[in-house]
């Protein structure tokens, strides 16, 4: 092997004769052709390269090459054994080529070589990264691509100061480099993707990250109090990424159950003028941005207003005794106060009525105060509005004249009431717990307070006995005592006449004698009478059940038909038992009712008058003119009682008498 080709020969031939012989004579040696050269070699785009392929083989190969050149290289035969592979790779022709070479000369099989031709070439960026905008907290992602053999790797790089200066990201060695959730501090980097390989690198252009923050409140808007018709405004602020410049502001007219928009409201600062109807509303600014928005606190408006009198009091007419009450509104913001005036003169000059001070004014109608004028003063810290004066009439008839007062002082229980020589007697118990007493011989008039002395612990009450005035009283012991006079001025000394009680009396003359009712310890009604004054029967038991409390009876004779006694029941009706002799007395009779203090009675021309204090402490009245038999439904007089009233006949009138709310005796009767 590898003798082949054209070898030269001198043939000689000798035998001694004469000169040799000699003969020039060619030898070929054909041989099969082989390929000798190296089956690979590598070139660069952009730079020339040569590679000679060599044979061995007679006659001398021809060489050929089959599969794909890289552009611009090509493979010629030189045609003396040898080719050429020769050229200047085309940008992006990188990467391995197989060729099949062959050489041929006619002797034997051809030769065959598969050929390896490597074209490196430098990375060259192919896909540039994207800038990206991205909320705060957001998930992005850059990605870069380049061509380039052997494949180039890729290593991300950071720039924080502008695109001066990248350093490389550790481990972002991926053609995409994410960042799971972008934090503010990462707004404004650059970032760019460096490709390297055996023949160089290639850096992408940068990418620029922006990373925006949803709006965030920096000034809330502040309540605020104004007076209807100023202007108000509101003010907000907001920061964020882009700066929020869209704003909207709400109002809520619900305590912030629901929110509308306001039409215009579309800057930091909201202004307007105030009405009265925008009281209490609420108001909050919403900011927007690409990443989200923000919403303010709410803010409060308080619009004040001057009081308007929203309801006039009304003038009113009512009889002497009853309660009246007048009523005023107004609005306003804040809420008004309100003080009640009085005028007496037409309304020339008003006086504040102390402690009047609610929407509603309640007065006893009494003659004194007949023609008053009431009206109410609304107020608040932005002004004041006065009602319409509201005119009050007392009529003094309906029966009654009208309540009077008395003056002194009582104690919690009821007066007592009798006529005596022509003149009204009125016996009360004083602060100091001792009786007192004072007449009149006009039912108009009366004498100055006389203290009876004792020490009392119970209504009083009197009776006339055989020209002798006779006053009965529990005493501190729970014992009846009894003290009387025969001219109206001097009395005797209290003596006791035993009994434990549970009520104040109630005497009375009847056939002759003195009679007086008590309850007793067991709250049952008991009667004693005594025909002298002086020696008085058992206690007999009358039944019945006395309340505990305000369980005075009353005793009333009337003529032709008896002796009447009459009690408060245990259910606070009106009970009555009568008796024709004083011995024997009929079954308990219910006339009805709700009281709240023991009756009083009295008969005057044939008609039974009872009274009683109700549960609006009012004094009612209802009356008999058929000796009991049928009585009239409860009547109101009106008036605030706070004892049980006393009742008496006098110059053919009824008087009544019971203690106010300033604890003074008052007085009125019928006419």
């Amino acid at each position: 092997a590898g003798t082949g080709g054209t070898h030269q020969l001198t043939l000689t031939a000798h035998n001694g004769i004469g000169s040799d012989a000699t003969q020039s004579f060619t030898l070929t040696v054909d041989e099969a052709p082989a390929v000798t050269s190296a089956n690979a070699t590598t070139f660069i785009v952009g730079t020339a390269g040569t590679f000679t392929v060599t044979t061995g083989g007679s006659p001398t190969p021809t060489l050929t090459e089959s599969g794909a050149l890289p552009a611009s290289v090509t493979f010629t035969d030189n045609g003396n054994g040898t080719a050429t592979l020769a050229g200047t790779p085309a940008p992006g022709t990188g990467g391995t080529y197989t060729l099949t070479l062959t050489a041929h000369n006619g002797v034997g099989a051809d030769a065959t070589q598969s050929f390896t031709l490597t074209v490196d070439e430098a990375p060259v960026v192919t896909a540039d990264p994207l800038s990206q905008t991205v909320c705060l907290g957001a998930t992005v992602g850059f990605t870069a691509a380049a061509s380039g053999f052997p494949v180039p790797t890729v290593q991300w790089q950071v720039s924080t100061d502008g695109g001066q200066t990248f350093t490389d990201i550790g481990g972002a060695t991926s053609p995409t480099y994410t960042i799971a959730a972008t934090t503010f501090s990462e707004r404004g980097n650059y970032y760019r993707a460096v490709f390297t390989n055996s023949v160089g690198s290639a850096t992408s252009a940068r990418a620029l990250l922006i990373v925006n923050s949803p709006p965030a409140i920096t000034t809330q808007p502040t309540s605020q109090t104004v007076t209807a018709g100023q202007a108000v405004s509101f003010f907000s602020a907001a920061s964020g990424f882009p700066v929020p410049t869209a704003v909207q502001w709400q109002v809520s007219a619900d305590n912030g159950a629901t929110w509308t928009d306001i039409p215009g409201a579309t800057h930091p600062t909201l202004t307007f003028t105030t009405a009265g109807t925008d009281n209490g509303h609420q108001y909050r600014a919403v900011y927007t941005n690409t990443c989200g928005t923000a919403t303010t606190n709410a803010a409060t408006l308080v619009v004040q207003g001057t009081p308007v009198v929203t309801t006039q009091p009304a003038s009113q007419s009512a009889n002497a005794g009853q309660r009246v009450t007048f009523t005023a509104a107004a609005s306003g913001n804040p809420a008004p106060t309100v003080q009640w005036q009085a005028s007496s003169d037409n309304g020339a000059t008003w006086t504040s009525i102390p402690g009047a001070t609610a929407t509603t004014l309640t007065v006893l109608a009494a003659p004194p105060v007949n023609g008053n004028q009431y009206r109410a003063v609304f107020t608040n810290v932005v002004g004041s509005a006065t009602t319409d004066a509201a005119t009050l009439t007392v009529n003094t008839g309906a029966g009654y004249s009208g309540w009077v007062s008395l003056g002194g002082r009582l104690t919690g229980t009821a007066p007592a009431a009798v006529t005596y020589n022509g003149a009204l007697y009125v016996f009360a118990r004083g602060t100091d717990f001792a009786l007192y007493v004072r007449h009149s011989a006009d039912g108009a008039t009366y004498t100055p307070w006389q203290r009876l002395g004792g020490l009392i612990d119970s209504a009083p009450t009197a009776a006339v006995h055989d020209g002798t005035l006779y006053v009965f009283v529990r005493g501190t012991d729970n014992a009846l005592y009894e003290t009387h006079t025969g001219d109206g001025a001097t009395y005797t000394p209290w003596r006791r006449l035993g009994g434990v009680l549970t009520s104040a009396p109630a005497a009375t003359t009847f056939q002759g004698r003195l009679v007086v009712f008590a309850a007793g310890a067991d709250h049952a009604l008991y009667v004693t009478s005594s025909a002298d004054g002086v020696a008085y029967g058992p206690w007999q038991n009358l039944g019945g059940r006395l309340p505990d409390a305000q369980a005075d009876p009353a005793a009333l004779v009337v003529s032709g038909h008896g002796l009447y006694a009459y009690v408060r029941g245990g259910d606070n009706g009106l009970y009555v038992t009568q008796t024709t002799d004083g011995v024997a007395y009929s079954g308990w009779r219910s006339l009805g009712g709700v009281l709240t203090s023991g009756p009083a009675a009295a008969s005057v021309n044939g008609t039974l008058v009872i009274l009683a204090r109700g549960s609006d402490l009012a004094l009612y009245e209802r009356r008999s003119t058929d000796g009991g038999a049928t009585y009239t439904d409860w009547r109101s007089l009106g008036g605030i009682l706070t004892t049980a009233p006393a009742a008496t006949a006098f110059q053919g009138q009824v008087y009544v008498f019971a203690a106010g709310t300033d604890d003074a005796l008052y007085t009125q009767h019928t006419r």
